[in-house]
């Protein structure tokens, strides 16, 4: 008997820098230079294995990418939100993540992208606008379409991590804020070899790293986003 083949599931992410037009026109202009410059970083990092369609700025403001794995949503928002973090007007932006299928034709298998997600639709992209709509300015990632019908509960577990790690983020002082950006890009771990070693870059002494680490809650903000990875990475498993 001949299996029925199974439709294909994407994650769609749009992201919205929150108040942007607060910005003044150089900000605005900067913050979007910037923003190309790290969307093509990312696309380099991600490839065509992790992303259906690359990450791209539309819309003036707003970020939209599509994935073949979900567990890649954790490091792009990661990624922008710290160095959005590192800028002296420090923008903020809201993502909504939405899982399902397209309705606008087939993608192309790795090495293959569609050209860019501007161009598709369908309920991946519908479930990520409707999580973005949901947010408030204080929010951070929402999930829609995530888990098993009709209660979707992994999509109120990824909203609940993603909540206290905003919590974290709000806390931060601007040092706090680019110790645990510099600790994350340079090293990658808080082990007390890596904090010497940022100490001598940053001319300081280690106690003061450890202490800056400890107080921004460095070790539980990984945590939490290695946890986010898992619970997106068992989504990407062949149903047997």
């Amino acid at each position: 008997m001949t299996r029925a083949r199974r439709t294909p599931l994407y994650v769609a992410l749009i992201g919205d820098v929150v108040a942007s037009r607060r910005l003044s026109a150089k900000q605005r202009e900067d913050l979007q230079v910037r923003l190309r410059a790290w969307l093509q970083n990312l696309n380099g990092a991600l490839g065509p294995e992790q992303l259906a369609a690359p990450l791209t700025l539309t819309a003036g403001d707003e970020i939209q990418g599509l994935f073949r794995k979900p567990s890649s949503v954790v490091t792009v928002v990661q990624d922008l939100t710290d160095r959005m973090f590192g800028l002296e007007y420090q923008p903020h932006a809201l993502y909504g993540a939405g899982r399902g299928p397209l309705s606008t034709g087939r993608i192309p298998p790795p090495p293959g992208q569609a050209e860019s997600p501007a161009l598709l639709d369908g309920l991946a992209f519908q479930h990520a606008r409707w999580a973005l709509e949901q947010q408030d300015e204080s929010g951070w990632v929402r999930f829609l379409g995530f888990g098993d019908p009709p209660d979707f509960v992994l999509d109120h577990v990824l909203d609940a991590l993603f909540g206290l790690m905003s919590t974290i983020r709000e806390r931060w002082t601007a040092n706090q804020g680019k110790v645990s950006f510099r600790m994350r890009r340079s090293f990658g771990d808080a082990s007390s070899l890596s904090q010497r070693a940022l100490a001598e870059q940053m001319n300081i002494s280690p106690s003061v790293i450890s202490e800056t680490l400890k107080a921004a809650r460095h070790l539980q903000l990984i945590e939490g986003e290695e946890a986010a990875r898992e619970l997106l990475a068992t989504l990407e498993r062949a149903p047997r």
